[in-house]
């Protein structure tokens, strides 16, 4: 498996688990020794936070979410992390919020109350949400998932046995 296959998912035994570490010297703004976090802004100055390749990194961008108030996870349907995902936000307005490849299989975003669609696209294959509403004080948060062929690679790895 080539480099570039390894990093377009990452092994998980439960999507929905967290664990309460943070990873050491993991502050707002910056990386750590082998992180992946990236935070940035959009054009229109709106923070997202993207990363979560390991449970120490989710569980560091976990304890950081209280900054975000849109919560997006990638995955195959078996609950394999999924991390390259080329991911567009807009606006019920059409306006474009968003538009990143992401480098985990989580991505954090705020943005101001309203009403938003995603479309994800992974391996040619699209994933959309419609009309997610973003409300003040509260997080709005999604898991994507796609259904691979048999024959994509992870499959050869989990019938191996490997992660």
């Amino acid at each position: 498996m080539n480099t570039q296959e390894k990093t377009r998912y990452v092994p998980a035994i439960v999507l929905a688990a967290s664990i309460a570490l943070v990873a050491p010297g993991w502050e707002a703004g910056a990386q750590t020794s082998g992180s992946s976090i990236v935070e940035g802004k959009t054009a229109q100055g709106f923070p997202y936070m993207m990363g979560g390749v390991g449970s120490e990194e989710r569980a560091a961008m976990e304890s950081h979410a209280g900054n975000y108030n849109v919560k997006l996870a990638f995955a195959e349907k078996a609950g394999v992390y999924l991390a390259n995902i080329d991911v567009f936000v807009h606006h019920r307005s059409g306006r474009e919020i968003l538009n990143v490849t992401t480098n985990g299989p989580w991505l954090y975003l705020h943005l101001p109350p309203g009403v938003y669609n995603i479309r994800a696209a992974f391996d040619d294959k699209i994933q959309r949400i419609s009309d997610l509403v973003v409300k003040p004080g509260r997080r709005a948060a999604r898991i994507l998932r796609w259904d691979l062929p048999q024959d994509f690679p992870i499959y050869a790895r989990l019938k191996e046995g490997k992660n």
